[in-house]
C-alpha cells in the first residue's frame, strides 16, 4: 500500500514539474487530439496551429486485428415499422479510435484501443511502432478520455482503469458494477456489466457507466480521479451506449436506440432526456445538444435557449465549431452559419459534391480552418470557410475503409501528423510538409510471427482432447501454461477460444506478448493472471475443456463445477482419462413435441 501512494505521488510531483516548465516557456505551443473527436462536447472541432499545406505518406501499423463490433449488421428492412432499409444504430466500435496526446514528460503518443485484441497501445507518432501495450480481460471498444498523462478507459470486463502514458503502467482499477463470474457475450468472455459507454474525466472526477440491460442492473458512478474511489454510483432505468459528453454541471449518455438524457455530475441524479431520431452519436455546442443520426440520416438538435424551435440536418457526418457547423450525407458536404440557423432565417454558407461519408474533423487556427472528410481509401481536404478543395489523400490498401481521424502537431517533434484507423484494423499516417513530396507508402511495420515448432506441442495429449470433445468449437480453459506449448496445441488442432490462466504476472505478460504477435491475442485466446487463493472468476458450467497444464491446488469437485454439465471433461496433471462432469440434477430427455 505504501509503494502505491509512493509511485501516485511521485507520478504527480512529476507532472506538476512539467505542467510549471511548459507554462513558463514561451517557445511550447500545446497541441493534441485528446478525445474522440477531439474535445468532450464530441464535436470534431478542435483550434490548433496547422501550418502545413501538404501531407505525405508517414507510417502504416498493422499488428492490429480487425476489430470485433459488439452488435452485428441489423435487418435489412422492418415489416412492422415499415422500413425498406434499417441503419446501423451504434457504431462505434466498427473501428478503434486514434487519439494523439502527450505524457506527462512531454512526449506525444498515439493512442488507440482495440475491441479484438482487449488492449491499449502506444504507437511513436514519427515511426509507427509499438511502444508499449496494456492487455485488459475483455474488448475495449472506447477510446480512452486523457488529461494530465493519463489515460482513463473502461472494458467489457467491467473495470475502469487509469494507465500512466509515458510507460503503459496501471495506477488504479475500479469495478463500476458488482463483482461477479465472467460470461459469454459476442462469442468473448464479459462482465455482466461491461462497460459500453466512454468514460469521461473532468473536474477531478472520472464519470463512467456499466451494464446494457436495466432488469439486470445498470450503474452510472463518479469515481476520483487520482485513486479510482467511488464518489457516487447510482442505479439508473437506461441502457448507455455511445460517447459521454461534458457541459457545465452536467454529464450527457447516449443511449443508442432511445433518447440520449443528461444527469448531474455531483450526485448522477437525473435531469431529463433529450430529442434524437436514434442513434449513439450525440454532440454539444455551445448553444445546441444534437443526437442522431437513427434511421432517417438526420440528427434532432434542442437550442439551450427556452422555448427555441427544433432543429434537424441532414447528413451522416456533422463538426461544429467557430459558430459553424458542417455536415456531409454522401452527396455534398455543406458548411451552415449556426447563429442564422439559431435565428430560423437561411443558414446554408457553401455546398459541394463529396462523396465521403465515414468520418468529418476540423482542425487549425481560426481564418484558416482545415475540413477532413473521409471515406474508403480516401481523405479530402477543403477551407472550412469556403468549402475550396486542399487536396486529395488516399491509403495503398483500398479494402481497409477509413473510419476514424485524429490530427495534431507535435510539440516536441515540430511535426504534424494526421493518423486514420479502418475497419480493418490497419492505422495510417501522414505527416505535414511545406510542397508534395513522394506519395508511395513505406513498408509496414510488420508483425512478427513466430509459431512453435510441433516437437514442442503436446501432441498426443491434445489429439486425445479431440476425441473426447462431442464439437470442436466451444471454450477451454487451461491452468498454469507457463511456456504456452499446450494453449498453441489447442489453437492449431481445434476450433476452441481458449482462456490461460496463470499465477505468475511475468509469466502473463511474456504470453500474452506472444499470441499478440503470433495474431491469435483476443479473439483466440486471453491470458489472464489469477490469484489461487480467490475463486475462479467464470460462471460454473461455462467450459467444454478444463485443462491442467500444471498443478493446481484445487479439487477435483470444484474444477469440475466450470466443466459444461454432460458433455464438458476436466483433464488433470497425471491423469490418464479425463473426467466427465455430470448431468444436472433432475435433467431429462425431451424426444416428442409435447415431451412425452
Amino acid at each position: 500500500m505504501i509503494g502505491y501512494h509512493l509511485r501516485n505521488s511521485i507520478f504527480w510531483i512529476r507532472w506538476a514539474t512539467y505542467l510549471l516548465l511548459l507554462l513558463c516557456s514561451t517557445s511550447v505551443v500545446w497541441a493534441d487530439w485528446p478525445e474522440h473527436r477531439g474535445n468532450l462536447q464530441r464535436t470534431g472541432y478542435r483550434e490548433q496551429a496547422l501550418n502545413s499545406t501538404h501531407w505525405v505518406p508517414f507510417w502504416r501499423h498493422d499488428s492490429l486485428s480487425p476489430p470485433e463490433p459488439a452488435w452485428p449488421a441489423p435487418a435489412k428492412g422492418s415489416l412492422w415499422q415499415k422500413l425498406d432499409k434499417i441503419e446501423a444504430r451504434v457504431t462505434d466500435d466498427m473501428a478503434d479510435v486514434p487519439l494523439v496526446v502527450l505524457d506527462s514528460e512531454g512526449h506525444s503518443h498515439v493512442l488507440i484501443t482495440s475491441s479484438a485484441n482487449d488492449r491499449l497501445i502506444s504507437v511513436n507518432p514519427l515511426t509507427g511502432k509499438t511502444r508499449w501495450q496494456f492487455f485488459t480481460q475483455g474488448p475495449i471498444r472506447y477510446a480512452p478520455s486523457v488529461l494530465a498523462g493519463i489515460a482513463y478507459l473502461g472494458s467489457d470486463d467491467g473495470l475502469v482503469r487509469a494507465i500512466d502514458i509515458s510507460n503503459g503502467k496501471q495506477i488504479w482499477q475500479t469495478r463500476i458494477g458488482p463483482a461477479m463470474p465472467s460470461i459469454i457475450g459476442n462469442e468473448r468472455l464479459i462482465s455482466p456489466h461491461p462497460i459500453r459507454t466512454s468514460v469521461l474525466v473532468e473536474d477531478g472526477q472520472v464519470f463512467a457507466t456499466a451494464g446494457l440491460f436495466p432488469s439486470q442492473g445498470v450503474y452510472s458512478v463518479a469515481l476520483k480521479r487520482s485513486t479510482g474511489e467511488i464518489v457516487w454510483r447510482r442505479k439508473i432505468t437506461q441502457s448507455p451506449q455511445g460517447y459521454l459528453l461534458a457541459d457545465a454541471g452536467k454529464i450527457f449518455i447516449p443511449t443508442g436506440r432511445s433518447e440520449p438524457f443528461a444527469a448531474k455530475k455531483t450526485n448522477g441524479s437525473f435531469l431529463f432526456k433529450l430529442p434524437s431520431p436514434g442513434g449513439s452519436f450525440c454532440m454539444l455546442t455551445p448553444d445546441a445538444f444534437f443526437a442522431g443520426t437513427g434511421n432517417s440520416s438526420r440528427i434532432q438538435g434542442k437550442a439551450k435557449k427556452s422555448n427555441a424551435k427544433m432543429l434537424s440536418f441532414q447528413g451522416k457526418q456533422f463538426a461544429a465549431g467557430n459558430g459553424k457547423i458542417w455536415t456531409t450525407n454522401g452527396s455534398n458536404l455543406v458548411g451552415h452559419d449556426m447563429q442564422s440557423v439559431l435565428r430560423g432565417e437561411k443558414s446554408l454558407n457553401w455546398s459541394v459534391d463529396c462523396k465521403l461519408d465515414q468520418s468529418l474533423i476540423v482542425s487549425g487556427q481560426v481564418g484558416n480552418l482545415t475540413l477532413f472528410v473521409a471515406g474508403g481509401s480516401k481523405i479530402k481536404l477543403y477551407d472550412a470557410q469556403t468549402g475550396q478543395s486542399r487536396g486529395t489523400l488516399s491509403i495503398d490498401d483500398p479494402s481497409a475503409k477509413i473510419k476514424y481521424l485524429a490530427v495534431s502537431r507535435l510539440p516536441d517533434a515540430k511535426q504534424e501528423v494526421l493518423v486514420a484507423s479502418t475497419r480493418s484494423g490497419k492505422v495510417f499516417a501522414w505527416r505535414g510538409a511545406e510542397s508534395g513530396e513522394s506519395s508511395v507508402w513505406p513498408k509496414p511495420v510488420q508483425r512478427k510471427v513466430e509459431f512453435e515448432s510441433n516437437k514442442r506441442i503436446a501432441t498426443k495429449r491434445i489429439e486425445a482432447v479431440r476425441r473426447i470433445l462431442k464439437s470442436p468449437r466451444g471454450w477451454a480453459l487451461v491452468l498454469e501454461d507457463h511456456d504456452g506449448q499446450v494453449v498453441n496445441a489447442l489453437l492449431q488442432q481445434t476450433e476452441l477460444r481458449v482462456v490461460s490462466l496463470a499465477t505468475d504476472e511475468k509469466v502473463v505478460q511474456r504470453l500474452q506478448n506472444e499470441f499478440q504477435e503470433k495474431g491469435q491475442y483476443g479473439h483466440r485466446v486471453t491470458v489472464w493472471r489469477h490469484d489461487t487463493a480467490n475463486p475462479l472468476p467464470f460462471s460454473k458450467g461455462l467450459f467444454n475443456l478444463v485443462l491442467e497444464a500444471m498443478p493446481v491446488p484445487l479439487s477435483d469437485s470444484e474444477l469440475l463445477e466450470f466443466a459444461a454439465a454432460e458433455s464438458g471433461f476436466l483433464w488433470r496433471v497425471g491423469y490418464e482419462n479425463p473426467l466427465q462432469a455430470p448431468r444436472l440434477a433432475g435433467a431429462g430427455v425431451w424426444r416428442h413435441q409435447y415431451g412425452n
